[in-house]
């Protein structure tokens, strides 16, 4: 057999790949079926999230890895009685990096004329290199939940992560194969029971690691390793993914057990097992199914389906092995690396619905070209051994490397000084966000703008929606005649007597910024107190985390939340009113879908305009419906309590932009951006002036 001929009976062992000729004896093309199912999932949910689980198909491929790869290494031992390890990571080379290295670099090129300049181009850049240096999930995950990073979805390689997870298992499991292979040389039954006993006690150990950190716990420890929050870490990390391989480890290792299981007993495993794979991908969400002991259902059913197909055919596992089935599984490995991707760059320039599923589509046919141009003909020739290899996967880790620095640096360069403003930040967030800053007081020099012979002062408190008013509130306080301070907390309105949980954490410095200011206020008495709020983000269906109710639970049904935050606001507004401080109450902006911060660059210097979103009016107060109602209750219950509303301030015409006049109105989909708070002074002013100041 010729040097290529005996690498591709490797691969097809180990990738599960369909020969071209008759099937061979072992080929299950069932398990290409179950990658297949696993990459119309994943796909199905970055497309618009059509599929609200899809990201279940991750799980199915982690599973089936660690069953394929053990699977191959169990029966080199038996075979030998040894493992090559060089073998083994040359065939992870040839079969993994020039795909990788070829997406990453182009990516990156791409990303410098398709993504946005405000951020999305260079992060894709960088999550470029670190998913080279196989190191992806370690970056996002230290990256995740900054308060003012652009959307995950802005990052072109954010998918990258996995593959990094699945790289970071194949280096660990080899030493767990010779630790099986120094057990097997005392007796062939111990070591098989003790590497599935070692294996099981890992896995445990993972899933609850994983089950700890997705439930916010060890969150001093993670943030000392300077991770962004627990549930990132349990998303990203390695040891909290493992079980899900593992899993499919110690199946392995069992499948001959398993295959004498009774034929009825194995049909009704893989049934069970493909209906916890769709039903997963159906019933969870992103929102709140991608992190937890949810995961349970989708690993174990993957587990069910392999260990179906043990000893031969069951129904399930013909659906799977469907001829179409099994050459979507083919590509696979492309599809997945591609459509990201295309489906980003789709979104930032082009929008509509039907071209970022055309994307997704182009980006299968790609995979079916780069499958024989590049990754056939690498996976298949073990001529790439020995130094050949070591030398590809040198250049298939510097490209990516190179190209991504080189990428960031173009980023820099080509920056639109016309859209960096947009992304400023405002006055405020230095030195009074207590977010990021000191626990100053209220009416400390550094957050107070004042005037002389001040007539008294107005207080801007609440969350980054009462921040993106900074600069208009200061000018229009001042203007007349008032001292204006300023405290705030991104993520915080004064909603008090509640506590927001995000994925899991507990915001107890939310509350404890809450109790102080109100007491602040109340001894300052300044003459107004003017409050915002992100109302909208928090009383819409998937809003902003979930809130504690008077009775102790846990909340996050727009119903509840909505009076949650009316109890929590009227709360704030009343032990105010009861201290003889007057309170006017910012209602939210207008949100939009598309800003200048996602557009892309190129589309940005061809059409301006075209970057910006417009909505009707009309959907825009519904979608404060909720908001209002609460607002204007409390605002009609007090005569300490008034209302102002920018909607007519920033919709004309029965529309709504975010760019208007040749001017960013927003910085983000629901920030204003400190040009849009400068243009709103004269409205503010008079507003404040009409509320008596």
């Amino acid at each position: 057999m010729t040097g290529e001929g005996a690498g591709r009976a490797a691969m097809l062992a180990e990738d599960g790949a369909a020969p071209a000729g008759p099937l061979r004896p072992g080929f299950r093309p069932d398990i290409q079926g179950l990658r297949g199912l696993a990459v119309l999932l994943v796909v199905g949910f970055h497309v618009r999230e059509w599929i609200p689980g899809g990201f279940v198909g991750v799980d199915v491929f982690f599973v089936v890895s660690g069953f394929v790869i053990t699977s191959l290494l169990r029966s080199q031992v038996r075979a030998d009685g040894r493992m090559s390890v060089g073998a083994f990571f040359a065939r992870r080379v040839r079969r993994l990096l020039p795909m990788l290295a070829l997406t990453l670099s182009l990516t990156s090129v791409l990303g410098i004329a398709l993504l946005s300049p405000l951020g999305a181009a260079a992060v894709t850049a960088k999550t470029g290199v670190a998913a080279a240096l196989l190191n992806a999930n370690t970056f996002l995950a230290r990256q995740a939940d900054d308060y003012f990073a652009l959307a995950p979805e802005s990052n072109a390689l954010l998918h990258t992560w996995s593959l990094s997870v699945e790289e970071q298992f194949y280096l660990v499991l080899p030493l767990v194969v010779l630790v099986g292979l120094a057990l097997r040389r005392r007796s062939t039954r111990v070591g098989s029971d003790a590497a599935t006993a070692v294996l099981a006690f890992a896995a445990l150990s993972s899933f609850a690691l994983f089950v700890l950190l997705s439930r916010g716990g060890l969150e001093h420890s993670t943030s000392a390793l300077g991770f962004s929050s627990p549930q990132a870490l349990a998303f990203y990390s390695a040891p909290s993914r493992a079980w899900e391989f593992l899993v499919g480890a110690i199946l392995a290792l069992n499948a001959h057990r398993v295959a004498r299981l009774p034929r009825a007993g194995l049909t009704s495993m893989g049934v069970a097992g493909l209906a916890a794979i769709i039903g997963s991908a159906v019933v969870l969400s992103g929102a709140d199914g991608s992190v937890g002991p949810s995961m349970l259902v989708p690993v174990v059913g993957t587990a069910a389906l392999l260990a179906s197909g043990t000893a031969g055919p069951t129904a399930a596992s013909t659906v799977l092995s469907n001829r179409r089935m099994v050459a979507i599984g083919d590509v696979s490995y492309g599809w997945y690396l591609f459509h990201w991707p295309m489906i980003v760059f789709a979104e930032a320039n082009l929008g509509a619905t039907w071209l970022v599923v055309s994307a997704a589509v182009a980006s299968l046919g790609l995979a079916m070209v780069a499958k024989h141009v590049v990754e056939d003909r690498f996976r298949f020739d073990d001529r790439w051994r020995g130094r050949r290899v070591v030398q590809l996967g040198a250049v298939c880790v510097a490209l990516p490397v190179i190209v991504g620095i080189g990428s960031v640096m173009a980023d820099r360069v080509l920056a639109i000084d016309e859209l960096t403003e947009t992304n400023a930040q405002h006055i405020d967030s230095a030195d009074c966000n207590r977010r990021f800053g000191e626990r100053l007081a209220i009416d400390a020099p550094v957050c107070t703008w004042s005037v002389p012979d001040a007539r008294g002062r107005v207080v801007l408190i609440g969350d980054s929606h009462a921040s993106m008013w900074a600069e208009s509130a200061i000018s229009a306080g001042n203007d007349l005649g008032y001292d204006v301070s300023i405290a705030t907390m991104s993520g915080c309105p004064m909603v008090g007597g509640t506590v927001r949980r995000h994925n899991g954490g507990e915001d107890r410095d939310c509350q404890a910024f809450i109790e102080r200011s109100i007491d602040e206020i109340t001894e300052l008495q300044p003459d107004l107190v003017l409050l915002g709020a992100g109302s909208t983000g928090a009383l819409t269906p998937g809003g902003d985390g979930s809130w504690l109710s008077e009775d102790g639970r846990w909340v996050d049904a727009p119903d509840e939340v909505e009076r949650v935050w009316e109890a929590g606001l009227g709360g704030t507004l009343l032990r105010l009113g009861d201290a003889g401080v007057r309170s006017v109450i910012l209602h939210d902006v207008p949100y939009h879908d598309v800003t200048s911060a996602t557009c892309g660059r190129l589309l940005f210097v061809l059409s301006p305009s075209s970057c910006g979103s417009t909505l009707a009016q009309g959907r825009a107060d519904a979608q404060r419906d909720r908001s209002l109602a609460v607002e204007d209750r409390l605002d009609a219950g007090s005569p300490m309590v008034a209302s102002v509303d920018p909607v007519p301030w920033l919709c004309s015409d029965g529309t709504c932009s975010t760019y208007r006049d040749g001017a960013w109105m927003y910085r983000d989909g629901d920030h204003l951006s400190v040009a849009g708070a400068e243009s709103l002074v004269d409205e503010l002013r008079q507003s404040l002036a009409d509320q008596g100041l």
